[in-house]
Parts: C-alpha cells; structure tokens; sequence
C-alpha cells in the first residue's frame, strides 16, 4: 500500500491459483465496503439454520427433505403382486420413480419391489432356481417383503440426525428404509415415508453407497450439507 494505491492477493476459484492486484485506494474501499451490511441485519451463512449453534437443527431439516416421497403428501405408486416384473419395470418408467410399494387385496402393503432388483441378476437366480423364463417371472417372486424390510419408527426419525441414517443404512447394507408410525388407536403400523440411497446421494452430492465415501466420518457430512 503507498499513497494511492493498494496491491491485495486474491483467489481465482476457477483456476484455483491465486492472484495480486493493484487499485487505486478509492476503488479498494468501494470494494470494501460492499460487503460492510446495515446495522440490525445479518449474514445469511451465519443466520438462522446456517449458524454453527444450530448444526443440529439444519441436519434435522435436511433429514426431512431426504424423506423420499412422505405418504401423507403423495399418492404412492403401486402394484399387485401377481404382476410381471416387466410390467413394473414399465410402470416405474411412465411414473419416474425407481420403486414400487406392493399392496395385498385389502391395500395392505406387503413389500417393495425396485428397478436394481429387476435389473439385477435376482431375477436370474429366481428364474433358475424356478425353472421359469424371465418374462413369466411375478413381482412377488423378486420383491422385499415388507417384514424383511429395513424400519425406523417416525418418533426416532424426529430426533434423528442425517450421520445416523447414512449409518444406519451402510450398516445393514440396504437401499431402502421405511419410516412408519404407530397408531395410537389401533396400535398398527402405517408407512409415512422411505430414506433411499439414491435420494440422500443427491442431496449430498456423493454416491454415499462408494466404499471410499464410506469412511466419510459423520463431520464430514456436515460440512458437506453446509
């Protein structure tokens, strides 16, 4: 810095190098001074959920929004289990989901069925062991049964963290986990929603199935969620 002008180090994050330029005093402080805010307000980074003494409530809220389709808000896609797996694959296509819930005759759910189990060598060894060709194959041949599937009740889900559940699933070696609650009245259980690999990787911007983000620590998927 001299009389006139100010020489400040800065960095390209496209490049990622960093650079040294000169300006003149004036210009240094307009620069300056664009980021000095009004009394009373504040930074969003370090306001609200984003602040460092709410990390737990962010990560609640972002464990809602890895909620995969909450059954209170969507109408879920189904089918009968006598159905061919290619008539599901089908079905999933047209509806743009990668899973569907199968229902007995009275709409009890029974199971899952998803395009990884049809795609996948399941329906080969199915067809093998049955002696049947792959397209006489029903969906409830290949699918999860429902008391097979991976469960969490939605009172722990509320004091949940987004580390427990990515844990949770890698543990267990699952996809899918349903989230179900308790009624009260009945004291049956009804389906609120599913965590899925697929949605939580979006979210976090890393396949979180991938043996080398496995050794992620539950900081590191912290700091990535922001």
């Amino acid at each position: 810095m001299d009389d006139t002008h100010v020489t400040f180090r800065w960095k390209d994050r496209n490049s990622d190098t960093w650079q040294t330029e000169r300006i003149l005093g004036v210009q240094f402080l307009q620069r300056f001074l664009q980021h000095v805010l009004p009394r009373g307000f504040h930074r969003c980074r370090y306001y609200g959920l984003w602040h460092s003494s709410r990390r737990d409530l962010s990560s609640r809220a972002w464990l809602l929004l890895m909620l995969e389709n909450p059954l209170d808000e969507v109408v879920p896609v189904t089918i009968e289990p006598h159905f061919r797996i290619d008539a599901a694959l089908r079905k999933m296509k047209v509806a743009g989901v990668r899973l569907l819930l199968v229902p007995d005759v009275e709409d009890n759910i029974i199971g899952i069925i998803t395009a990884t189990d049809i795609l996948g060598d399941l329906p080969l060894r199915k067809g093998q062991e049955l002696e049947m060709p792959h397209h006489d194959l029903h969906v409830d041949m290949i699918m999860t049964p429902l008391e097979e599937m991976l469960a969490v009740d939605m009172v722990t889900v509320r004091d949940a963290r987004v580390g427990h559940i990515i844990s949770t699933l890698r543990n267990h070696e699952r996809q899918h986990m349903l989230v179900v609650e308790i009624d009260r009245m009945t004291q049956q259980h009804m389906i609120r929603g599913l965590f899925s690999t697929s949605q939580i990787s979006k979210l976090v911007s890393h396949d979180i199935t991938d043996p080398e983000y496995a050794a992620h620590t539950l900081a590191d998927v912290y700091h990535e969620l922001g």
